[in-house]
């Protein structure tokens, strides 16, 4: 895998590997909140918690940078 320069490809990589875990109800609805443009505090607790782990994992497998693992939010 090529390294994830973006904070918009990161994102993009956290919702593609975390749609297939969740219900299709929670992908509808976590989609909307998406296009709504919704801010990283209105996504529920679990989300927010395995968005860190994978931002987490990202960056200790080399994937991202140091600056971005630092600054990237939901």
């Amino acid at each position: 895998m090529t390294k994830l320069k973006s904070e918009q490809h990161i994102r993009f990589h956290f919702w593609e590997s975390y749609a297939s875990k969740i219900s299709k109800k929670d992908n509808r609805k976590y989609a909307y909140m998406i296009a709504e443009g919704k801010t990283q505090n209105h996504f529920p607790c679990d989300v927010r918690v395995a968005f860190v782990d994978h931002v987490d994992w990202l960056h200790r497998e080399g994937l991202i940078s140091d600056e971005l693992a630092q600054s990237v939010t939901l």
